[in-house]
Formats: structure tokens, sequence, C-alpha cells
């Protein structure tokens, strides 16, 4: 069965966002993780030990044991994700070793020199335009109806004379 969800790339246009959303993820889990830890800390100053904070707030350990465990995968990603950005290659790039294959060194066209440049330009460079037209008028006779069969169920495919 095909998975539309393995082997797809982060658009260049969306690319920054998806960063930013990595980012800001992992600042929130850790946040979360931080104020939780506090909180039972702060409770069993009050209570009597610290199993007694425990159970007046059994939601509070049961959120931190969750920050815990992911804020490794978040900041994993979001590390990978920071090297991929300084090197300026895509994710398949970098697993397929594009510009290093077979100890050949071929440069990266892509690369804007250094680090920090490739930061930059990724994260505040331009927004490249879109290659659609969605605000475009939709003309009845360049539309075509077909139906297309995909494992089993047939679909409605609706597009241009001209795809």
């Amino acid at each position: 069965m095909l998975n539309p969800w393995i082997a797809n790339c982060i658009g260049k246009r969306n690319y920054r966002y998806f960063y930013l959303f990595l980012l800001s993820l992992a600042i929130l889990c850790l946040y979360i993780f931080a104020f939780n830890v506090t909180n039972v800390v702060l409770r069993s100053q009050e209570a009597n030990t610290f199993i007694d904070a425990i159970k007046d707030t059994p939601a509070t350990m049961i959120e931190a044991l969750i920050c815990f465990f992911s804020v490794w995968s978040v900041f994993g990603l979001c590390g990978y994700h920071s090297y991929l950005i300084m090197r300026g290659v895509t994710t398949n790039e970098d697993i397929k070793d594009t510009w290093n294959r077979s100890g050949h060194s071929r440069t990266n066209p892509f690369s804007l020199g250094n680090p920090g440049t490739n930061c930059f330009g990724s994260l505040c460079g331009p927004v490249f335009p879109s290659l659609l037209n969605l605000r475009g008028p939709v003309h009845p006779e360049n539309r075509v109806l077909s139906t297309l069969p995909l494992n089993g169920a047939t679909v409605l495919y609706v597009g241009t004379a001209e795809s």
C-alpha cells in the first residue's frame, strides 16, 4: 500500500515555517517539563514527602514524563534540521549523500558558502513565488473530469486538458 507520508520533503516555500515550528515545539516541551518539575518540587516542600506531592498532582507527573520522553525526539529532529540548514541540503540529499557520492568531491550548488549564510538564506531570505495560479479563472472548457482506479477505490480527478 502506498503511504503518502513517507519520502516526502517539506517544500522550499514552507521549510522556514516547518523549522520554526520544530524550534518552538522544542522550547515548549522544555518549558512544560521545567515548570512541571518546579511545581512538584514546590509542592514537596509544602507536603511532608516527595511521594505526597506526587499523590497530590498525579497529572503533573504524567505530563512531566511525557515531556521528558518527547523532548529527546523533538530536540533531535530540530538539531538534525539545523544541521541540514547549515549545510544547505535537503533530507533526501543528505540521506542519499548526493554531493559526496563515491568519494567524488562535488560541490553543492545550493549552498551559499558557509553555515551562517546558509542559515540566513533559509530562514531570512525571500519567499519564492508560487508556481500555481490559484486565484486565476477556471474555464469550464478546460476542465477534464475522469475517474482513476486507486487501490480498489475510484477517485475523481479534476484537472485541465494539459494535465
